[in-house]
């Protein structure tokens, strides 16, 4: 048995990792979901206007109304010390809401569903200013949530949510939502626990974005090790790579990642953040990889913004490349990518996919996502890998789809915008022409990496391609499932289409049961295109006309997204909202089946 072996067995990490957190007085580490949140008292509605279903202003010795009507105001006080701290801040979040609510000018409430002609008919001319004011691409939940067939009714909400969010504390790169972090020195004193973080870096993180040489990287971590942390670009390196490899476990490992481990890795991240500062003035291969795995740590604990902002900067970094400047003579493709290094094509496509794919999901106001203009060629592999052949065939594959993804984006994109409003028969032509290459695209993949098989032996390299794959069905057939939803269009043909889409979204809730729970640069990602699903589900059934185009076992999917988005509320807040917008869609969904 290898020396690392025997450390792991002897639990060196977890050594390192409880010295460097305990304090002169050890406390008992809380378990997950009750570190954040104190007990309380619910302040409750008395007798009479829970009766009446009315809200309650809780005076004493007697409320507003039972004063009015000279009723009796009885109030007995309900204990909810014993729940669960995620609700007791879903309990608090609601009273918020509600207020905020009340204090809105109110206007009239739009019913469930269509109940009559004249609802048809609002509805109806609702729809007609849909490509006016939501462009059909568009993949934020909260767009669909203000879709025609809701008839406003998610308005106010949407307004009260947006208000909600300052009141949270806002995102930082340098700040922790984790406490006691641990000193770096504890874990240069043992080069073996060093080490293991670092085989975790290259079992867990490196294989899905292969934008490092291994033997130079050992050769970075045994310089630290030795002379210690510098202010360099490498000390930064070496940290982010430690704490990528601190947060990293097994794609099928039952046990999430632990809270010391978070504790962890954010000690080391804020050791880094200290040296991302002096790089903002550089360029070059180190600092553009230093900024691009903060952004992946950063994804990791769900800061999408601050991450985004990391990717982007790391891309700016690589527009001093040799090869990306020929672009501006050549911006369809890299006429003479093929001579660059092949260690900065493979990170300038590290960074260029990541950040594209951040901010499509972002939808930043400045920074639109139609017309990027893609990479045309693929980068260099080295000539002898130096690590599994199966991660540089994802690598490749992965790029193939996201290169298809763009350009179907922009072609889709561009037509749907024609004249304001959809050829259907050319873009019908234009579907069907992607959905031929995505299937050769299928069909091209090695044995090693096929998704022929069954979505339960997925591994995590498996697992990320069928997401995407899912990403691509969806943009495809997201026009017809919108305009078919929203009484915009219906036609056979449309609505052959728009079933597919409602299919994908079944699809992709079907298959994150698989992942959800893996902590990952895409985890993010995964919740809100699950919510984005759920979200489209419950809107076809909210519209009269396409409740018999859903899938069977579309309401255990939006359960499952429930789930997923409960799990992650304490690492999340925007799981919170989402998961407060799903639950009253179901219980609707639910009284109306």
């Amino acid at each position: 048995m290898s020396a690392l072996a025997e450390d792991h067995d002897h639990g060196v990490l977890p050594a390192v990792i409880e010295a460097a957190n305990s304090p002169p007085t050890r406390k008992r580490t809380a378990p997950r979901g009750t570190a954040s949140y104190p007990r309380k008292r619910a302040v409750t509605a008395c007798q009479v206007c829970r009766a009446r279903r009315t809200k309650c202003d809780s005076k004493k010795p007697s409320c507003s109304f039972c004063t009015k009507i000279g009723a009796k105001c009885i109030t007995a006080a309900v204990d909810f010390s014993t729940f669960d701290p995620a609700s007791l801040e879903i309990i608090e979040r609601l009273d918020r809401l509600e207020s905020l609510l009340t204090t809105q000018p109110s206007k009239p409430q739009a019913p469930d569903l269509p109940d009559s002609v004249e609802d048809e008919k609002h509805s109806t001319a609702r729809a007609t200013q849909f490509l006016g004011t939501h462009h059909p691409l568009s993949l934020i939940s909260s767009a669909v949530l203000s879709w025609p067939v809701f008839l406003g009714r998610w308005d106010k909400e949407a307004d009260a949510l947006t208000r909600l969010r300052p009141l949270a504390q806002p995102e930082s790169p340098s700040s922790t939502t984790y406490s006691s972090a641990p000193s770096v020195e504890s874990l240069l004193d043992n080069p073996s626990a060093s080490e293991e973080l670092l085989e975790r870096f290259f079992k867990h993180v490196h294989i899905k974005n292969p934008i490092l040489e291994m033997s130079t990287l050992r050769k970075m971590v045994r310089h630290v090790c030795l002379d210690g942390l510098g202010w360099d670009a490498e000390s930064c390196l070496v940290l982010l790579i430690w704490t990528l490899g601190a947060i990293s476990t097994a794609f099928d490992d039952p046990n999430p990642c632990t809270r010391d481990s978070l504790n962890l890795a954010s000690g080391l991240f804020s050791a880094a953040a200290k040296r991302l500062g002096a790089l903002y003035a550089t360029t070059g291969v180190v600092p553009a990889q230093c900024f691009f795995y903060a952004g992946v740590y950063l994804m990791s604990v769900f800061r999408p913004k601050a991450a985004w902002r990391h990717f982007i900067q790391a891309l700016a970094c690589c527009q001093d490349f040799e090869f990306a400047t020929q672009t501006l003579r050549h911006p369809q493709s890299f006429e003479n990518s093929s001579q660059a290094p092949a260690m900065e094509q493979r990170l300038y496509w590290s960074c260029w996919k990541s950040e594209v794919e951040l901010r499509l999901h972002l939808g930043l106001v400045d920074f639109k996502v139609q017309d990027r203009v893609y990479p045309g060629r693929f980068p260099t592999l080295p000539s002898e890998p130096d690590s599994d052949s199966r991660a540089w065939f994802f690598y490749l594959a992965e790029i193939s789809l996201r290169r298809l993804n763009t350009r179907a984006r922009n072609d889709i994109g561009r037509l749907a915008d024609t004249d304001g409003g959809e050829n259907w028969q050319d873009l019908i032509k234009l579907v069907v022409s992607y959905e031929s290459q995505v299937q050769r695209w299928l069909e091209s993949l090695p044995e090693t990496i096929s998704l022929t098989t069954s979505p339960e032996d997925d591994d995590v390299l498996k697992n990320i391609l069928r997401c995407h794959m899912v990403d691509f069905y969806e943009l495809l057939y997201w026009t017809f499932t919108a305009a078919a939803i929203n009484q915009k269009e219906r036609s056979t043909a449309v609505d052959s289409y728009a079933k597919k889409g409602l299919d994908t979204a079944v699809e992709r809730l079907d298959n994150a049961k698989f992942g959800f729970r893996y902590r990952h640069h895409g985890t993010w990602l995964l919740l809100q295109s699950s919510t984005r699903s759920a979200i489209l589900l419950l809107a076809a059934h909210q519209s009269s006309s396409m409740q018999d185009m859903l899938p069977v076992n579309w309401l255990d999917m939006v359960s499952r997204a429930m789930e997923m988005l409960q799990f992650w509320i304490e690492d999340d807040e925007s799981a919170l909202d989402q998961f407060m917008i799903l639950a009253q869609l179901h219980s609707a969904a639910l009284r109306r089946a």
